[in-house]
């Protein structure tokens, strides 16, 4: 269960609220063994430059908590896994409005897979971590001038083998 902050659950909970709940995603993909990341916001409250180029979005440390990041804005719909379900799957659309991202998903499509973390902070504090999504991996990839669209796929435990190992003389020598 995870914890939720009276901040967090009021934002979440109230009918009015001027709290702006911010989801952060941080897409990390690799390409011939380099990795590298793509992060995204849902909130355009900070203004930056990368590359030359001015942008909005949110300006964080959340993700290692010592580096400040430059989360780009996009606007999202995003629908998580339920936790009841036997193969978790959740959606995430992105509104395709950059050149880049969609080079990303070009360049990756088919191949080692996109992974995906999702941060939840709230705008006026967005260095303070209120809940974490991790491990998410993009499965079915469809884009198009408009939208990137994907299924966020978490691993199925209950796929794993038990028990993982076995303990056996040549393995575990001490036991015997």
């Amino acid at each position: 269960m995870k914890t939720i902050s009276n901040k967090l659950r009021k934002a979440l909970f109230s009918s009015e609220t001027s709290e702006v709940v911010v989801i952060l995603i941080k897409l990390t993909y690799v390409i011939e063994s380099v990795s590298y990341d793509f992060y995204i916001s849902t909130d355009n409250r900070d203004s930056f430059t990368i590359s030359g180029v001015d942008l909005k979005g949110t300006l964080s440390t959340v993700d290692d908590g010592s580096t400040e990041e430059k989360y780009v804005y996009f606007p999202v719909e995003i629908a998580l896994p339920d936790d009841s379900d036997e193969n978790p799957v959740g959606t995430l659309t992105i509104c395709n409005i950059d050149a880049e991202l969609t080079a990303i998903i070009r360049s990756i499509a088919n191949k080692d897979p996109l992974v995906a973390k999702l941060m939840i902070v709230l705008a006026d504090t967005p260095n303070v971590l209120e809940m974490k999504f991790e491990n998410f991996y993009f499965g079915s990839i469809t884009y198009d001038q408009f939208v990137i669209s994907s299924r966020l796929i978490l691993d199925n435990l209950l796929n794993e083998p038990y028990p993982g190992g076995t303990m056996l003389p040549s393995n575990c020598p001490g036991l015997y």
